[in-house]
C-alpha cells in the first residue's frame, strides 16, 4: 500500500474534522490498481479518531480519478450527516470510554 495521500478537509459545525485519505497502490499487475479512500475524523474529547475506508480492487488507470471521486462523494452523501450531528461528539466519546479493553485481575495478582 503506499502512503496517505491527503485528498480533502473539512471541518464540521461540531468541531469533528474529517480528513480524506488517498492510499491508492498497485495491484497485482501493473496495469491495475488497487483504489483505497480512508475518512478519518478527529473528534474533540477523544483521542481515538473515528475511520472508514472503502477500497475497489482491480481499477484501470483511466478510472482512478473517477472511483476515487465516487469514494469521496459516497463518504461525503452517507457519514458527513451522521458525523457532524451535534450530539455525536459526546456520544462517540461516551462509546470509547464503554468500549475500552478492560483488564480483570484475578484475585492473590497485582
Amino acid at each position: 500500500m503506499s502512503v496517505p495521500r491527503p485528498l480533502e478537509r473539512i471541518r464540521g459545525p461540531n468541531a469533528v474534522e474529517v480528513e480524506f485519505l488517498e492510499e491508492t497502490g498497485p495491484y497485482g499487475y501493473a496495469n491495475l490498481l488497487r483504489v483505497v479512500v480512508r475518512l478519518v475524523a478527529r473528534i474533540p474529547g477523544t483521542d481515538r479518531p473515528f475511520e472508514h475506508r472503502l477500497e475497489r480492487i482491480g481499477v484501470s488507470p483511466a478510472e482512478r480519478r473517477a472511483v476515487r471521486a465516487e469514494f469521496v462523494e459516497r463518504m461525503k452523501q452517507n457519514l458527513l450527516p451522521y458525523l457532524f450531528r451535534p450530539d455525536f461528539p459526546e456520544r462517540y466519546r461516551v462509546h470509547s470510554v464503554r468500549n475500552r479493553a478492560r483488564v480483570i485481575r484475578f484475585p492473590g495478582t497485582r
